[in-house]
């Protein structure tokens, strides 16, 4: 075989081989443009300009499309403070749904429905309250009062709609209190 031959098929092999990094690193550019993309929307439609926060959003998958559902998260901790979803919660969260506008077939509609399937993990909870805590931070103390009551009134409301024997009782439970607590505290 002659020098020019292999000199040849090394070349190719090189281009080949530079090809398909070069394809490689354009898909990561790609990548990391959608994913900027999306954080920008995400920062215009939250108001939330703190990198760190929304990368957090992020990665619990919260994006502009599943944001009211997002915004129905302290009804959902508290209907699994128990361990599980009852049919009288399942059907407060839908009702609290379609009173959001999310609509069957909507993005938030199937978020919500996993999460009435599947307990969320705990980095939607963390999410969710340096969410909280940002916005209760950009508004004026009056308004971020009136939110920390209006979430918390539904979320108790969550509570209290599982709770007691026959309407007798106590309606919210002890791990539902907890939930509420911890809930409570994000305003803080």
């Amino acid at each position: 075989m002659s020098s020019d031959s292999l000199k040849d098929r090394g070349k190719a092999f090189e281009d080949a081989f530079c090809r398909e990094h070069d394809a490689q690193l354009l898909e990561a550019l790609r990548k990391k443009l959608v994913a900027e993309d999306k954080k920008a929307l995400l920062a215009e439609a939250t108001g939330v300009s703190d990198d760190e926060l929304l990368d957090r959003m992020e990665a619990a998958g919260i994006e502009v499309e599943t944001l009211a559902a997002f915004s129905l998260y302290p009804m959902i901790a508290v209907a699994w403070a128990d361990g599980v979803i009852h049919t009288n919660e399942r059907g407060a969260l839908l009702s609290a749904a379609e009173q959001n506008g999310i609509a069957p077939h909507d993005p938030n509609y199937e978020v919500l429905k996993n999460w009435l399937d599947q307990k969320p993990d705990e980095h939607l909870h963390d999410a969710w309250a340096a969410y909280i805590q940002a916005v209760c931070a950009a508004i004026e103390p009056a308004s971020a009062k009136s939110l920390k009551n209006e979430v918390m009134g539904k979320a108790r409301h969550m509570a209290e709609s599982a709770g007691g024997i026959l309407g007798i009782g106590n309606k919210v439970s002890k791990s539902e209190e907890v939930v509420l607590a911890r809930l409570e505290r994000a305003f803080d």
